[in-house]
């Protein structure tokens, strides 16, 4: 089954909705800090974090008429959670710039996961029952080698497949009052050499892994670019969760006062930067939302329509989890 873009009057809808720039470093760092203060650095998902750009998740409107940015941290409802969201990456300037890489060559392939991590302070699963991790491992909720280039617009790159999924997408059903799980998106160049490991080459459905295993197997052919995550929660946190804390980027070093800010480049803070900044901001104003017990949230819900093509696949929602 070949998987195709949505209508070509929602990629230009989604297109001129904001004047976009390549990622800006404020960007990528309120990304990094927002990993790092939901737990999820460093985890049995990911030791370290350095990312060279960002992933952008988006759910498509019921009309079709467009894509709504999900922001990282947002916490989602397992209606809104039970639609793939759509996958679109965008570099730095200085990943841009290099002249084989990621976002330079359209001829590169990709992998896409996304990963159930389980509530703050959970490093892996071991009992899908009840939501207590433990053992290095994660639930796959979808993982896709060999996506292509698709519409490039405004620098947000969208991930297109050509090929049948290794496991299609499942939307989250965490068990109730197992807290707010964390569902990770992360987006792989794929190197000339890669070869899925063995027992991934054909149809998997919904499971544990082990996700590291899964990358060091590869011996290297498979590159982290970026990474996103949204939460879903079902019933009130019946246990005593570790903090997570919003990001504040003003007080981050890429960070330049709207009043300096130039207008090209990662400097720009008005809107290259607009996207980072705006992310942040609506973290730290998300995160004094209802959490579960413990919890302030990193994320401030569905936000705005992202200038990127978009692939939509429609999903089933997984019992459990």
């Amino acid at each position: 089954m070949i998987f195709t873009p949505l209508f070509a009057s929602t990629l230009l809808l989604l297109a001129g909705q904001a004047r976009a720039h390549a990622a800006s470093a404020l960007a990528v760092a309120v990304v990094q800090e927002q990993f790092k203060n939901s737990l999820l650095v460093p985890s049995s998902v990911l030791p370290e974090f350095a990312p060279i750009g960002t992933l952008i998740l988006a759910l498509p409107s019921n009309n079709g008429s467009g894509a709504t940015v999900i922001k990282t941290g947002s916490n989602l409802t397992l209606e809104q959670s039970a639609v793939q969201p759509v996958v679109s990456i965008k570099g730095t300037t200085a990943a841009e710039a290099d002249s084989g890489g990621a976002f330079n060559v359209t001829t590169h392939r990709y992998t896409v996961f996304i990963v159930d991590a389980g509530p703050p302070g959970a490093n892996d699963l071991a009992n899908t029952s009840t939501g207590t991790f433990s053992g290095g491992n994660v639930v796959r909720h979808y993982l896709q080698n060999d996506l292509i280039w698709g519409l490039n617009a405004d620098h947000a790159i969208q991930l297109n497949a050509t090929t049948e999924p290794i496991t299609a997408y499942a939307g989250p059903n965490p068990p109730s009052g197992s807290g707010p799980h964390r569902y990770v998106a992360l987006a792989y160049l794929q190197a000339e050499n890669f070869t899925a490991p063995d027992g991934f080459t054909s149809t998997l459905p919904v499971g544990v892994f082990n996700f590291q295993s899964y990358i060091a197997s590869t011996a290297g052919s498979l590159s982290l670019l970026s990474a996103s995550y949204f939460t879903v929660e079902v019933g009130a946190a019946n246990t005593s969760l570790p903090q997570t804390l919003a990001v504040d980027s003003t007080t981050l070093p890429q960070y330049t006062p709207p009043s300096t800010a130039t207008s090209t480049g990662d400097s720009h803070a008005g809107h290259g930067g607009s996207a980072s900044a705006t992310a942040s901001a609506s973290a730290t104003a998300g995160a004094s939302g209802s959490t579960g017990a413990g919890e302030r949230r990193v994320g401030g819900g569905v936000g705005a329509f992202v200038g990127a093509g978009v692939v939509v696949l429609m999903g089933a929602t997984l019992g459990g989890w």
